[in-house]
Order: C-alpha cells, then structure tokens, then sequence
C-alpha cells in the first residue's frame, strides 16, 4: 500500500511539473509581446556561466504598455486596469558561452505574457533580449 501511495505521489509531482512547463510553452507559443527597458548587467558569473542578471529601467511590475509595445512604469497596481500587472519579472538570461559580445547590447528584455486570468495580474516569460531598435539579439 505504502509503494501505491509513494507512486500516486510521485505521478502528482511529475504532472505538476508537466502542467507548469506546458503552461509557459502556451505563453512563449500563443503570447502577447511587451519590451521592458534595461539596466546595464555584468553578463558573467564564474559559478553559473555567462547569464545575465536583468534589471528593469522599471521599477514596478505594473505598467502601461505604449504603441510600440514597451512597458512603462505604472506604480498603482490597485487601479491598474487596462494596464498590466506581473506576478514577477524573469531576473536571469542564460546564453551559449562566448555570445556575451552579443547580449551586453540588450537595452530591453522581450516579454511574452498571456491575458490575465485573475483581475488584471499575469505571468510574463522571458522571450529573449533586444536592441535599442527592438530588434531581438541572437547569435
């Protein structure tokens, strides 16, 4: 019985995950598009690799989305409807070792998010980086 209930559990564990990672691919797949200005990063780490640790130009999760699609600050999450309100904004960009030349160009980070479920909050995924001219950065 003890071997039922540690495999029902692990199964639960696994589909959980599964859900999760599912979750996020419908975000990158199906996703609106928004570009959150940067802060300059050290695009290094001895223990980690070549990442990037992102700072936003904003400080807050909630913002006001312009014409061409980049985020500004909004600091009222409470009256933020039709802006955009995030859970949490993605801090690290991992990439190949040796494009650091490539990514320490990244100005803005491109988000996708789906539409909010709850309210006006929703889950941002990190799409990748881009260029002053919003232009993805890729090697």
């Amino acid at each position: 019985m003890r071997a039922k209930l540690f495999l029902l559990f692990i199964f639960l564990i696994c589909a959980a995950l599964v859900y999760s990672v599912y979750q996020k691919e419908m975000i990158l797949k199906n996703g609106k598009t928004v570009y959150m200005a940067l802060r300059p990063t050290d695009p290094r780490s001895l223990m980690q690799g070549d990442y990037m640790a992102l700072r936003y130009a904003e400080d807050s999760k909630c913002i006001d989305i312009d014409d061409k699609g980049i985020g500004h600050n909004h600091n009222d999450c409470d009256r933020c409807i039709p802006k955009l309100c995030f859970k949490y904004l993605p801090t690290s960009f991992f990439f190949q070792e040796g494009h650091a030349h490539i990514y320490s160009q990244a100005k803005y980070a491109i988000l996708k998010y789906n539409n909010p479920v709850h309210g006006n909050t929703t889950t941002a995924v990190l799409y990748g980086l881009a260029d002053e001219n919003l232009k993805e950065l890729k090697p």
